[in-house]
């Protein structure tokens, strides 16, 4: 029945055609995708299936239709697809387009979709040449609505390409920051925006692994950085939801420069007085960032002063 509803759907034209019920058989075959995918007798035709109906509507002028093929790509990213991969790489170029779609739900999903294409082989080719602009699409994405799984797509974006990610990583680090502050300062009933603020503070810990080969490039993120971490440390624990995401950065800060400057070392009474006061309870995340002060700057510790 589902594929009679696509295929008469395409044999039809202009207002024959009913947009409300293919985008019906489309949810149910997309809801149904764990049991076609498991299926061989289905999950040979599904590769068809996308490109004859699916792939055209990205284009198409109805907007919950190209909202639904880019949710559709999240349902079945991992069919087999042809071994020539001419397929995977027009559909790669048909989300990436989508990225700029007028409609922002249509962004969020095609950003979302873009999250399990990059895991197909044969993906990073395609996405590799224009990962300038996705970043770009991705924070413009964000500034427009606080989305955690569209922060978490760009963090699998940034964990994928983290050999390629090094020259944009201070650019990264600066927009994910500015992010962070903007979603929080949505205020604390916007529970959408709070789990986009934590995914900000992951992807600057992904970025930051990504680049501990670099250690001077940590200096020029300080000026981003350690007001984010002293935020989140001081405020009497008003933003302690953040707060192992700012020690998991700030063990970063510590541990790979060669040197601690004297604006990280205003995190370490901090630390101290969140674990006296509020925060007993996150020790085993504070040690790494203690030892690394110790570590590195012993007669700092030892003379018991912080600038």
């Amino acid at each position: 029945f589902l594929t009679e509803v696509l295929h008469g759907y395409n044999s039809s034209e202009g207002d024959a055609r009913n947009h409300v019920e293919k985008d019906g058989a489309l949810l149910a075959l997309g809801s149904l995708a764990d049991y076609l995918l498991s299926k061989k007798k289905f999950a040979g035709e599904l590769e068809g299936m996308m490109v004859t109906s699916v792939y055209p509507d990205f284009n198409s002028p109805v907007g919950f239709l190209r909202c639904r093929a880019c949710w559709m790509v999240q349902r079945f990213s991992t069919i087999k697809w042809s071994d020539d991969g001419t397929n995977l790489r027009s559909l790669i170029q048909l989300v990436l387009q989508r990225l700029s779609d007028p409609a922002l739900p249509v962004q969020i999903e095609a950003s979302k979709a873009l999250r399990f294409l990059i895991e197909v082989d044969g993906a990073e080719t395609t996405l590799l040449p224009v990962l300038p602009q996705l970043l770009t699409e991705y924070f413009r994405i964000m500034t427009e609505i606080g989305n955690d799984e569209v922060v978490a797509a760009l963090q699998v974006i940034i964990d994928k390409f983290g050999d390629h990610i090094e020259p944009h990583a201070v650019a990264l680090v600066t927009q994910l920051s500015a992010a962070f502050e903007n979603y929080c300062s949505t205020g604390e009933d916007d529970d959408d925006a709070a789990m986009a603020a934590a995914q900000c503070l992951e992807c600057i810990a992904t970025v930051l692994k990504g680049i501990c080969e670099r250690p001077d490039l940590f200096k020029s993120m300080e000026p981003q950085l350690v007001p984010l971490v002293l935020q989140i440390l001081g405020n009497d624990g008003a933003f302690i939801e953040y707060l192992e995401y700012a020690l998991d950065i700030l063990t970063f800060l510590t541990y790979f420069p060669d040197e601690i400057s004297p604006q990280l070392w205003e995190a370490f009474p901090l630390i101290y007085t969140a674990f006296d006061q509020w925060a007993f309870d996150y020790l085993n995340f504070m040690v790494p960032p203690l030892e690394n002060f110790i570590a590195k700057s012993p007669q700092h510790f030892l003379a018991g002063t912080t600038n």
